[in-house]
């Protein structure tokens, strides 16, 4: 089952034209770019382009570090042959212009040309529902040295958090929708920690996890990606 939201959906071909007033965004972990990895398409290792399954060759989009804000934009390539798991492949150069942390390997896609294309697979539409997008979190603060009267000075603090995320499903207006999609799920996949959070009255969110590692938060993914979800988004939580 696939939920799409304020959005002009055509079929033709696989594709759905999205709106002027749309943008594609999602947050997950991504796939920096190696020779050995056997992609029939190669990529520059030097160029600012990315590998993404859903969108179109040539569309342009922001890629964010949500851990210090970091951006650089950079021009898509469709290609479908790597793991589902991850939302993009992106280059060392990339990588790098954002300063990512290669050990976890968190990032914002969002898409900035509007009239571009959003390839899906087929889709069924509730129409009732919207989606919210995630505020990025916040992972850096910053705090007065009042310890030296004579060198008074600010000092910035990476806040180091311990590996805690949360596999965003969907998002729905209705509470008893939200019910029905948690019964599917379990019904339908392995995935057995699905929960519903109220963020208000509007918003109610089903979501797996939280995990406190890759291996759980992989494999719970994975239980999931045989219902073919539109945007599935992984979600720090903080």
């Amino acid at each position: 089952m696939l939920i799409l939201n304020s959005c002009t959906a055509k079929h033709s071909k696989n594709i759905i034209e999205y709106s002027n007033l749309e943008k594609f965004s999602n947050t997950g972990f991504t796939l920096i770019y190696k020779d050995d990895l056997k992609f029939k398409k190669k990529l520059d290792d030097k160029s600012l382009v990315i590998f993404h399954s859903k969108l179109q060759n040539d569309v342009k989009v922001k890629v964010i570090n949500p851990a210090n804000d970091k951006s650089v934009v950079c021009t898509v390539i469709n290609n479908k042959n790597y793991p589902l798991f991850y939302n993009s492949v992106i280059t060392n150069r990339v990588a790098k212009e954002i300063e990512l942390d290669e050990s976890e390997p968190y990032l914002q896609i969002k898409l900035l040309n509007f009239s571009g294309s959003f390839i899906a697979k087929k889709a069924k539409t509730f129409k009732e529902e919207k989606k919210v997008a995630a505020n990025a979190p916040v992972d850096e603060i910053t705090i007065k040295d009042l310890s030296n009267t004579d060198k008074k000075k600010d000092k910035k603090i990476n806040k180091k958090k311990k590996f805690n995320y949360i596999i965003k499903v969907v998002d729905f207006y209705y509470m008893s929708t939200a019910k029905e999609m948690v019964k599917k799920i379990k019904n339908e996949t392995k995935a057995n920690n699905v929960k519903i959070l109220k963020i208000s009255n509007k918003i109610h969110r089903v979501y797996l996890g939280p995990f406190s590692n890759l291996n759980s938060l992989k494999k719970s993914h994975d239980d999931i990606s045989i219902l073919n979800f539109d945007n599935i988004e992984i979600l720090k939580n903080n």
